[in-house]
């Protein structure tokens, strides 16, 4: 077994488009909420998410995320 990002983005395709759902709202409705996992979910880069591990600065209209090197 080998690790293949493409592989994962094929996964996210598939899904879409069998559960006519986009990916954040399948694994929120069938994997992360069923399962009780509170803390998990789809990350945003445009979202401020409440206990994500991600550096924020303070700015002129309120905390803004730091750039991600990823």
């Amino acid at each position: 077994m080998s690790y293949s990002n493409s592989g994962y983005v094929l996964l996210g395709y598939l899904i879409e488009k069998i559960s006519g759902q986009s990916y954040e709202k399948f694994v929120q409705e069938n994997i992360f909420t069923p399962l009780g996992m509170k803390d998990s979910g789809y990350d945003s880069n445009s979202a401020i998410i409440l206990h994500r591990a991600a550096g924020y600065t303070s700015g002129p209209n309120g905390p803004s995320m730091q750039a991600s090197s990823t």
